[in-house]
């Protein structure tokens, strides 16, 4: 059950990466860099979880 979690987490984070989002128009730079620090910390989070 926690693995099929982080699986659905996981997903949801790559989807969530600047280059993903292009479907609702350009993002500006400064905020690609902002969101894709942020979904790198996740993943480092998540990766520390797992162990």
């Amino acid at each position: 059950m926690v693995n099929a979690k982080f699986s659905q987490l996981w997903t949801i984070l790559i989807d969530s990466r600047p280059n993903a989002l292009k479907g609702g128009g350009d993002i500006p730079a400064d905020e690609a860099q902002a969101i894709e620090s942020h979904v790198d910390q996740m993943i480092a989070r998540m990766n520390t979880a797992l162990g």
